[in-house]
């Protein structure tokens, strides 16, 4: 008997957004080593509180898929783009990337929408309201 109970699309695209998450991350622990070299204490602790944020989006949604019989497929991810100049740039990086981030997933929420998905529409929504925080 078939215990799976998500598509394969929304599989797919939550792999996807495992790999952005931990892309994110990595992003956060450029910018707090960045920021550690150059002594800006506060924005270090900041990325890194972050970056450990990312983490645990990753595994959390790592854990429902494989509850809801799916595979979990761990991709590379890419290296994180240049250091910043200075602080604007720093917290640029991050807006954009919080930006791609809410996009993609409101991608999958409307994924779940059109499949008629409501236990992963419900899942997502934690990571809606995430989202809603990181950009403000």
């Amino acid at each position: 008997m078939n215990t799976t109970r998500i598509s394969k699309n929304l599989q797919n695209a939550l792999n996807k957004q495992i790999t952005l998450e931990a892309f994110s991350a990595q992003i956060y622990l450029m910018l707090a080593c960045w920021a550690d070299d150059n002594r800006l204490d506060g924005i270090k602790s900041f990325m890194m509180k972050h970056s450990q944020e990312e983490r645990v989006h990753m595994a959390k949604i790592i854990e429902y898929i494989q509850e809801r019989g799916g595979s979990v497929k761990i991709e590379a991810i890419q290296q994180p783009g240049p250091e910043p100049k200075n602080v604007l740039q720093c917290f640029e990086a991050v807006l954009k990337q919080e930006i791609e981030n809410t996009e993609s997933i409101y991608k999958i929420v409307k994924m779940c929408m059109d499949e008629e998905d409501w236990a992963t529409w419900n899942f997502l929504q934690w990571l809606v309201m995430e989202q809603r925080e990181e950009e403000k």
